[in-house]
Parts: structure tokens; C-alpha cells; sequence
């Protein structure tokens, strides 16, 4: 199970990003410890608040989150402190975009606050067989609908042949204006140029008085990278897209995110068993 990112501050703040819903016990109390002993933790993922909060809920503690990849942030009380749109001219070539013309297989999905958006079936197949978390699902509605929302994100999901193609016609249209990510090899993501979860990071690290050298990230998703270049150590994970490994060549890489080796490093880093 990918976990995007995960920034650790040596003496006072955790900030956890694309969280499983399947961490384990271990994991969990692992955090609950760090908390217990001072540490800020934050929660950042590519999901909206609602699936954030499936995972800040875990927890002892109420916790800020950084949601859809940096681009809206909620302090430990769900008060929204900043979010930030997708541009209308960005929105509208995205929307108009002959995506299908890729792959028939191919969907666009919108992050608009705390909705999600999609606007054919061609989901119902796709989320059936990929998603573990079935709490929350999309919600359909027409083409026209979906244009008169605001998107915090846009994305695209399918074959990952299909979607690097894309990648390269919205990088030569868009790409002055937007983020364009892999968080998994099925999804392809489109945010503003100024969210990402490095930016929302330094957002609640000033907001805390934290620097940048009292962090430690972990990540595997290139909309990682940032929050993974800013800290003062980075680590990938093993199972990380080999887009990130390659572009991060020095960074140290630890065992799957689905083995519990964030906790294991936390616990090493932290000492908190000693």
C-alpha cells in the first residue's frame, strides 16, 4: 500500500502523507507515541478531506491535514486555513480535452473542496477492482455539471501507457500553470503550479515556528518530490514509482510502505523505545 510522503521533524513535528488505510496496529501506535511524546505530526495525502480524515481518526489525537496534494489545508479542528483552484482557463482545456482519444479505458475524475466528481461509468470498473477503501466513492453527474464546479484537482485515471502520453500534451499546453504528477501508475494528476505538499508543509511549519532542518520526509509518489527535497534527510520507499528513484538517485531507500518501515525508521530516528 503506497504512502506518499512522510516528513518527520527530528524534535518536534510529523507530517504523514498519502496514509494507508490498512496500516497496521504497529504503525498506528508508533505515531500515537510520537505524539505522546511531543511531536507535531500532520497528515498530507492527494485525497480530499473526507479520506484524510478516515486515516486522522486512527489516531489519539485530532491532527491538521494537508489535502489533494497541498492544495487545501484544515487545522485540527476543520478549519480550512488555505485552498487553492485550478486556474478557469486550466479547468476548461482539461474538461474540453479529448482524453478518450487515448484510451477508451481513461476518465477524468474532479476534486472540487469535499467532492469528488466523475462524469461517465467507466469508473465503476476501475474503482471496483482497484480501491481497498470503499467508504467513500465518487459521485457522477453530467459533463455540464462538472464544468461549473472549481477544482482544487483534476485528474486522470488508466493505462499508464495511455496517461504518459497525456502527461506530454498537457506539459506542452498546461504546463506553465500546473503540477502534472503520477501518484500511482493508473493516475495522473493535474494542481496548481503553487500546491504542493512541499509548500503546504513550510505553510504549517512557519504556522509552528519549525524549520526546514528539523525535517525528515519519506515518500513514493512524484507528487512527493518536493516535500522529499526540502527536508534535511529523505528516504524513498522500495515499492516508489521508478519515475522518483530515478530522479532521486542519492536519496537512501527503505523496505515497502506496506511493511511497516516508516515506524521502523520512526522508532530508529526517534529512539522511542529507549
Amino acid at each position: 500500500m503506497p504512502i506518499d510522503s512522510v516528513a518527520i521533524s527530528l524534535s518536534r513535528i510529523a507530517v504523514i502523507a498519502r496514509p494507508s488505510l490498512e496500516w497496521t496496529k504497529f504503525t498506528i501506535n508508533t505515531i500515537d507515541k510520537l505524539i505522546d511524546n511531543g511531536i507535531k505530526v500532520f497528515i498530507a495525502t492527494g485525497r480530499i478531506e473526507k479520506g484524510a480524515r478516515l486515516i486522522s481518526d486512527k489516531f489519539k489525537h485530532k491532527l491538521p491535514i494537508i489535502t489533494t496534494n497541498g492544495s487545501r489545508i484544515l487545522d485540527e479542528n476543520n478549519k480550512e486555513l488555505l485552498s487553492i483552484f485550478l486556474k478557469n482557463e486550466v479547468k476548461d482545456f482539461l474538461i474540453n480535452f479529448d482524453y478518450k482519444s487515448f484510451g477508451d479505458e481513461i476518465f477524468i475524475n474532479g476534486y472540487s473542496v469535499n467532492n469528488w466528481f466523475v462524469v461517465d461509468d467507466t469508473y465503476i470498473s476501475f474503482y471496483k477492482h482497484k480501491r481497498l477503501d470503499k467508504k467513500y466513492s465518487p459521485e457522477k453527474i453530467s459533463r455540464e455539471e462538472f464544468k461549473t464546479f472549481d477544482y482544487n484537482k483534476i485528474f486522470f485515471v488508466g493505462d499508464f501507457n495511455h496517461l504518459l502520453q497525456i502527461r506530454e500534451v498537457l506539459r506542452e499546453n498546461i504546463g506553465e500553470f500546473v503540477n502534472i504528477a503520477f501518484v500511482s501508475e493508473n493516475s495522473l494528476e493535474i494542481y496548481d503550479k503553487s500546491a504542493t505538499k512541499g509548500n503546504a508543509a513550510k505553510f504549517l511549519l512557519k504556522k509552528y515556528g519549525i524549520s526546514l532542518d528539523e525535517v525528515v520526509s519519506f515518500g513514493d509518489g512524484l507528487n512527493d518530490i518536493e516535500m522529499l527535497q526540502m527536508a534535511k534527510k529523505g528516504y524513498v520507499m522500495d515499492n516508489a514509482l521508478l519515475e522518483l528513484k530515478q530522479l532521486l538517485p542519492d536519496f537512501e531507500i527503505i523496505a515497502d510502505s506496506d511493511t511497516d518501515s516508516v515506524a521502523k525508521k520512526l522508532i530508529e530516528v526517534f529512539n522511542l523505545w529507549k
